[in-house]
């Protein structure tokens, strides 16, 4: 299935936006015009299918990206009477078809409304429709809601009960993949910063795939970075020993030794990226890939 079409409503930077989209999409603009924010937008319904729930993804603002508070979120040109935040997505089998399913959601802070003031929820549910061709499997606020509003506090795509006649949808949204090749993400663990300790290094994730999966791709990727990163010759994992991380290491042809490798952390940024790219797209993905800035630090040629 395919996300086809994307509707935000005082989302981040956006006050209005109704896209299509097709198989394959790439995102391009100046600096500041919402590129990474129509991820958030869809990284945050990951979030919820994948359970992080609403109550997460309205307090913190931390990796993964899933987690933007509504404060953050709600664009800064809203004006004051218009307090909702939107998200929509269609889903259909193929581009160009008609959808298959429908999700959106509606979301205000709860401080607007009386009954959940006291709950300590910073956010709570205006409104959440789920459509299956052309059908009703959900329309929220309903009966139960009014019974009890606290039920408001959280998502029917975030819990299995409630999501279950619609749960290859919450599953299809859980599934989607995202990749930021920046490479101090993607170096050695000991050199994240704290606020990225929650991250894996990409050595940490190749090291998690079997073994047999894992070499296959390496030797993929290290045949195709042939073509593009002079005199690169081979792609390892090694592990430091001392404190047991693994990290990356690789090893070019030069004059000195041909057997000299060079950890990730003192790899190129381009050469990270191509590595870090080269995984992503190797990697089993049943759902959409989204790829922050892809084409940062790398030269023209090799992008050809």
């Amino acid at each position: 299935m395919f996300i086809t079409r994307l509707k935000l409503h005082n989302f981040r930077n956006f006050r209005d936006i109704d896209i299509e989209l097709q198989r394959r999409v790439f995102i391009v603009g100046a600096n500041a015009t919402g590129k990474s924010n129509l991820l958030r937008a869809l990284l945050f319904l990951r979030g919820l299918a994948a359970g992080d729930g609403l109550r997460h993804a309205g307090r913190y603002h931390r990796p993964p990206l899933a987690r933007v508070s509504l404060l953050r979120t709600r664009s800064l040109t809203a004006p004051p009477d218009d307090d909702i935040v939107s998200i929509c997505v269609e889903v259909a089998e193929e581009p160009g078809t008609r959808p298959v399913w429908s999700y959106e959601l509606a979301l205000r802070e709860s401080n607007r409304h009386a009954h959940l003031q006291r709950s300590g929820d910073s956010v709570a549910v205006e409104f959440e429709r789920v459509m299956h061709r052309g059908q009703v499997m959900l329309d929220r606020p309903d009966a139960d809601d009014r019974r009890d509003p606290q039920r408001l506090t959280q998502t029917a795509l975030e819990q299995v009960h409630a999501n279950s006649e619609f749960r290859p949808l919450a599953d299809f949204l859980a599934s989607i993949d995202y990749c930021d090749p920046s490479p101090h993400v993607f170096r050695m663990a000991s050199f994240a910063s704290p606020d990225e300790s929650s991250a894996r290094s990409l050595a940490e994730i190749i090291l998690a795939t079997p073994p047999e999966v894992r070499d296959q791709r390496l030797q993929w990727i290290v045949k195709s970075l042939r073509t593009v990163v002079p005199h690169f010759d081979d792609l390892q994992i090694g592990i430091d020993e001392p404190i047991g991380t693994p990290y990356l290491q690789a090893r070019f042809d030069h004059w000195q030794d041909s057997e000299a490798w060079q950890s990730d952390s003192d790899l190129s940024d381009g050469t990270l990226r191509l590595i870090a790219l080269l995984w992503a797209t190797q990697a089993d993905h049943t759902g959409p890939l989204l790829i922050e800035e892809p084409e940062t630090s790398l030269h023209d040629g090799a992008v050809r």
